[in-house]
């Protein structure tokens, strides 16, 4: 049997890896990930034959559509097949040894730093940085090695990423969640 060809947006532990390893059960080998920065080169994985389906976020329950999503959607005329509401929980990271009061930047896909204007409204010194992904974002971080930046990614991006959390749950909502939807091609 062959392996499953999914197109993400996103790296290893985003939350569309997430989604995908609840929603799929098959075993975490059956799967090939194609882990893409955006969402038009998901789409265009999928319409050129190289992944099998994909899984996008399209809606979150604080901040609505996801940007960039339904024009995208309207326009790729897609097979929905399945999909799933994951709870996101948002953590400050940072390198190892970062001071939360020396931060000045905090770096994170536009829909997470929308799901926690509450904490960045609160720090004023943050700068936000928007980056096409959670988790990669993480990887950002340590190559850039910039002791005065952070980002917002999940509890597992920062431990597959070997990085320590600065704060736990800072997104706006203590239920927030996001729905993933599974497609194929026409």
């Amino acid at each position: 049997m062959s392996r499953l060809r999914l197109a993400i947006q996103g790296g290893p532990c985003s939350f569309s890896h997430q989604a995908a390893r609840t929603l799929l059960e098959q075993a975490e080998d059956d799967i090939h990930y194609r882990f893409l920065a955006g969402f038009p080169e998901v789409l265009n994985e999928l319409m050129q034959g190289h992944a099998d389906a994909v899984l996008l976020p399209v809606e979150n329950s604080h901040i609505g559509p996801i940007p960039g999503i339904q024009d995208l959607l309207k326009k790729s005329r897609l097979v929905h097949r399945a999909s799933l509401w994951l709870p996101v929980r948002h953590c400050l990271v940072g390198l190892p040894g970062a001071d939360e009061s020396a931060l000045r930047t905090v770096h994170s896909h536009p829909a997470a730093l929308a799901q926690c204007q509450q904490f960045l409204s609160q720090h004023p010194k943050l700068q936000a940085v928007e980056e096409e992904d959670t988790a990669n974002s993480l990887s950002l971080l340590r190559v850039r090695g910039q002791g005065n930046a952070a980002a917002i990614a999940s509890v597992q991006a920062a431990c597959f990423h070997g990085l320590p959390l600065i704060r736990k749950d800072i997104q706006d909502q203590p239920d927030n969640r996001t729905h993933f939807q599974l497609f194929t091609a026409p």
